[in-house]
């Protein structure tokens, strides 16, 4: 069975769609989108960048001026000597002491999905339209083809929580609460349905013209990844006992990953008990995936879990990877683009309900801001 994915990759899951097989089918269905960026503006004057936003990551990457890999040059660079509110760091543990002419500095490298950077330190203005802050974060000076090259956005802007940056300066959103200039210390992602719909994230505030009914929080309970106990699968509404009926599973939301993300063992039996062909001829009599979440279900229908046109069938499912912390069920873009998400760095909790499709122009409340994301799919 096929797997959809999108070319990028976060800490939590790599996404890469090459060489995987298709499943055939002559009726048409639902393509979703496998990538959301929105644009982020840096130094003063403001330099735009259009970024993932990626909650399984902790830090904002951009490629740097003095950067020639291809994979740079085909994006929109960050050039330090352009801003008059920049200010070169030398050091991860002196986040906020500029760098004296002729000292040694940092070089940051980092993995990310098939590929890898590296990078230098920079202090410097970051602004979500009208909400602006100072933060540290890395301007990459080397970049692997894949997966920079192939990709929509600029860099990435990593909205873990502060236990996976290297610093609290080093976390945007944390440098936000720090300012005080947020109506709510929260951010929230709307991702419509199909291609063509509305998708979003709002700093500051959320919004309930965006969601029907009541948010249900839930804890965060390993701080770092927005982790949270999932209290079992269901399918067709009946709750499958794939969890430990106390201590439940454990689960994560990711915006930077395009898939569900199960242990194999409990990914293997979801397929058994799902039986989709491999032509995807049943799509209407397949039966709801759900994952239950403080008491409440949250169902997706075979239409949310599955990708079909005329010319195939793909699943949007995989077994989740080796993350360090044990079997996690990884809530990706599948499960965003049904429900609204809110997750509140102060409190550590997260919050769902069912997303309200169709148009909702944005109005922006003070302390809030709101940026439109661009959808995209690898062809």
């Amino acid at each position: 069975m096929k797997i959809v994915a999108a070319v990028a990759g976060t800490v939590l899951g790599v996404q890469n769609p090459r060489g995987q097989k298709t499943l055939q089918s002559t009726q048409m269905g639902m393509l979703h989108a496998t990538m959301y960026s929105g644009e982020v503006e840096v130094g003063t004057p403001p330099q735009k960048f259009n970024v993932l936003f990626d909650t399984g990551s902790g830090a904002l990457l951009l490629p740097s001026l003095k950067c020639d890999d291809p994979a740079c040059q085909g994006h929109r660079r960050y050039n330090a000597s352009m801003s008059n509110t920049s200010m070169q760091i030398g050091w991860v543990d002196e986040p906020t002491t500029p760098l004296k002419a002729g000292d040694d500095r940092d070089v940051k490298s980092i993995q990310f999905a098939a590929g890898s950077a590296s990078g230098e330190l920079v202090r410097d203005r970051v602004c979500f339209r009208d909400l602006c802050t100072m933060g540290d974060f890395y301007t990459m000076t080397e970049e692997s083809d894949e997966p920079f090259k192939w990709v929509e956005w600029d860099g990435v802007l990593g909205l873990g929580l502060p236990e996976v940056s290297d610093g609290k300066e080093f976390n945007i959103f944390n440098m936000f609460i720090g300012s005080r200039n947020m109506k709510k210390n929260v951010f929230s992602v709307y991702l419509g349905k199909r291609m063509t719909d509305e998708a979003e994230i709002t700093f500051g505030d959320y919004r309930p013209e965006r969601f029907e009914g009541k948010l249900l929080w839930t804890p965060v309970t390993t701080p770092g990844y927005w982790q949270f106990k999932v209290d079992d699968v269901t399918i067709g509404g009946k709750a499958m006992g794939y969890c430990n009926s106390t201590t439940g599973c454990q689960g994560v939301v990711d915006t930077g990953s395009s898939l569900l993300m199960m242990p194999d063992s409990i990914l293997t039996q979801v397929h058994g008990v799902l039986k989709i062909d491999d032509n995807c001829t049943k799509m209407s009599s397949y039966p709801t995936l759900g994952f239950k979440i403080g008491g409440r279900n949250f169902e997706l229908t075979a239409e949310d879990y599955l990708d079909k046109d005329a010319t195939g069938c793909w699943e949007g499912m995989m077994a989740s990877p080796d993350t360090g912390r044990g079997p996690l069920i990884i809530l990706g873009m599948t499960f965003l683009r049904s429900y609204y998400t809110v997750f509140d760095m102060a409190e550590k909790q997260l919050g769902f309900a069912t997303a309200r499709q169709g148009s909702a122009p944005a109005r922006d409340s003070p302390g809030s801001a709101t940026v439109p994301l661009k959808m995209g799919r690898p062809s």
